[in-house]
């Protein structure tokens, strides 16, 4: 189940399964993606994402029969992390608790994630035989570098909270009782100015894959729509 909430142009999503750890069945990804989908055109300003109970999210549900579906599901992922990562919204994760599989590439997609202190990324794709997926070998190798990135990934470990924050993979260590108001003002500190905002998303996203001299051509041509905005 998706919980939907609106407060001052800021959506929030949370996961509410929390008998499963929140974990993505065939209901949360349709939901996630039909809300993704529907932001597009929408006048928010910012989208948080978190969950109820103590777990943020556990990956996907093992009690679908998942691979009879594998295809579709991955679709779905893929769909669901790129929509997160393009989205001309200010993303931010409220992480509640333990993230693992997808649920560790919610958290890393997004432009900003806060974390509880007892929370922590579980990295167990290769207990399954399988590899990471949602973007994580991405954000991973880019927060790490490649030595730890591959032996996380390859031996199955974790991420402490504590570790996340001094990689840089999240922003904050919150206390669980404070994570969404903190959220929620982060939130509306960054929407005051929603254009500054995304041309500062665009501008980082861009950096990421392109030259120091095509950032700078971007930058001038972007600045002069923060000039003339008015």
């Amino acid at each position: 189940m998706l919980v939907k909430t609106v407060i001052d142009n800021i959506l929030t999503l949370t996961l509410n399964r929390p008998e499963r750890r929140n974990a993505l069945n065939q209901e949360v990804r349709d939901g996630l993606l039909a809300v993704l989908n529907e932001s597009k055109s929408s006048e928010y300003h910012a989208l948080i994402i978190t969950s109820s109970g103590t777990a943020f999210c556990a990956g996907a549900d093992t009690g679908e029969n998942i691979t009879a579906q594998a295809q579709m599901v991955m679709d779905q992922y893929v769909d669901i992390i790129s929509t997160i990562r393009s989205s001309h919204l200010i993303t931010i994760a409220a992480v509640n608790g333990v993230a693992a599989g997808i649920g560790c590439a919610l958290v890393t997609a997004c432009d900003m994630a806060f974390m509880v202190p007892e929370a922590k990324l579980n990295l167990h794709f290769n207990r399954l035989g399988l590899i990471a997926d949602g973007g994580l070998h991405w954000d991973l190798v880019r927060a790490l570098g490649y030595k730890r990135a591959f032996a996380l990934l390859t031996e199955g470990g974790e991420l402490s909270s504590q570790e996340c924050y001094q990689s840089g993979l999240i922003n904050a260590l919150v206390p669980a009782e404070d994570l969404l108001s903190y959220a929620l003002n982060k939130a509306r500190n960054i929407a005051a100015d929603p254009v500054q905002a995304q041309l500062t998303k665009h501008c980082l996203k861009h950096a990421q894959t392109h030259s120091p001299e095509e950032s700078l051509h971007l930058e001038a041509r972007l600045q002069m729509q923060a000039f003339f905005r008015q």
